[in-house]
C-alpha cells in the first residue's frame, strides 16, 4: 500500500489510471469497464489516496467488532483458504457471500445478486425501517 501511496502521491494520473486499468481486467462487459474507469479516474486525488488508510491497524480498536458485518466477495480472487475463518475472527457476526464470475467490482457485475444479499442482511439485522 506505502508503494501505490508514494506513485500516487508522485503522479496521480498515470498511477491511478495504471491501477485502475488492472483492476478493471476480469470486467467483460467494455461499456462497464469505461463507466468505471471515467468515474474511478474523476475522483479527487486527495480522496484516491486517503484510502490507504484502510491498511492502517491503527484505525481499527482493539478486539472483535461486535456489529453485524456483510462481505461480498469474489471467489475468483486469490482469498487465501482461511479467508472466512480470519474475517470471523474481526467479526464474529459476519455474514459472507462468495460471487461467482465477477471481479472487484461485483456489486456493478451483479447488482441483482449483490442487492439480493444487501437486502437479505439489512432484513436479518433489522436494520431498515418499515
Amino acid at each position: 500500500m506505502e508503494r501505490l501511496v508514494i506513485q500516487l502521491r508522485a503522479n496521480y494520473p498515470a498511477a491511478a489510471a495504471q491501477m485502475i486499468d488492472q483492476m478493471l481486467t476480469p470486467v467483460r462487459d467494455p461499456r462497464l469497464r469505461s463507466e468505471i474507469r471515467a468515474a474511478m479516474l474523476s475522483t479527487p486525488n486527495h480522496v484516491a489516496i486517503s484510502m490507504s488508510g484502510m491498511a492502517d491497524e491503527n484505525a481499527y480498536g482493539p478486539g472483535p467488532m461486535k456489529v453485524p458485518v456483510l462481505a461480498v466477495l469474489a471467489k475468483s480472487h486469490p482469498w487465501p483458504t482461511d479467508i472466512e475463518q480470519f474475517l470471523r475472527s474481526l467479526a464474529p457476526r459476519l455474514q459472507l457471500h462468495m460471487l461467482d464470475d465477477v471481479s472487484h467490482f461485483l456489486m456493478m457485475e451483479k447488482p441483482r445478486e449483490f442487492n439480493q444479499a444487501l437486502q437479505a442482511f439489512l432484513s436479518k439485522n433489522r436494520l431498515l425501517e418499515n
